[in-house]
């Protein structure tokens, strides 16, 4: 997916669309009107064999598996920016047992309103792989793409995420 680089006032803002909204206009961030995630659809016939696992682009620590994936809005995957500017394409993973959490809940600049953020690190060798998002006991991790890497269990062959 490529955008568009253009000054961005709100330091949240995404630069993927659709909103956060549902199509009713409602806050839900899940989209499914439920305030709960829903997990991605997959396909049996993926070509893969065994289930395709997560791991640190860094130091190959176990994060979390491809069909933990989740939707949130409209899609799994975003592109954000923050406040200093950076832009980050993040997945969004339901679970992802192999990043802790860092630091104390931030509610200033979330990506998902109403959410509080924390940031993700492998649980091996503390590499910034993204952030927690929470909200009540709504919990997902949004993990930088580029920071994780496919292995398919059955071959063991990695891939870039």
């Amino acid at each position: 997916m490529e955008a568009a680089l253009t000054r961005i006032t709100s330091h949240w803002a995404p630069l993927s669309r659709p909103d956060l909204r549902t199509e009713s206009g409602s806050d839900d961030p899940f989209g499914n009107g439920s305030q709960r995630p829903r997990t991605r659809e997959h396909k049996a016939d993926s070509g893969l064999h065994g289930r395709r696992r997560l791991v640190c682009a860094r130091c190959g620590h176990h994060i979390t598996d491809e069909d933990a994936r989740i939707r949130i809005g409209a899609q799994d995957e975003h592109v954000f920016v923050n406040p200093h500017g950076f832009v980050y394409r993040i997945v969004c993973f339901a679970r992802a047992p192999g990043a802790r959490e860092v630091g104390p809940a931030q509610t200033e600049f979330s990506w998902f309103p109403g959410y509080t953020w924390q940031v993700a690190a492998c649980g091996r060798c503390d590499w910034h792989l993204g952030w927690w998002f929470r909200a009540g006991r709504n919990r997902f991790a949004g993990c930088i793409s580029d920071r994780l890497r496919a292995i398919d269990s059955g071959d063991g062959d990695a891939d870039q995420f």
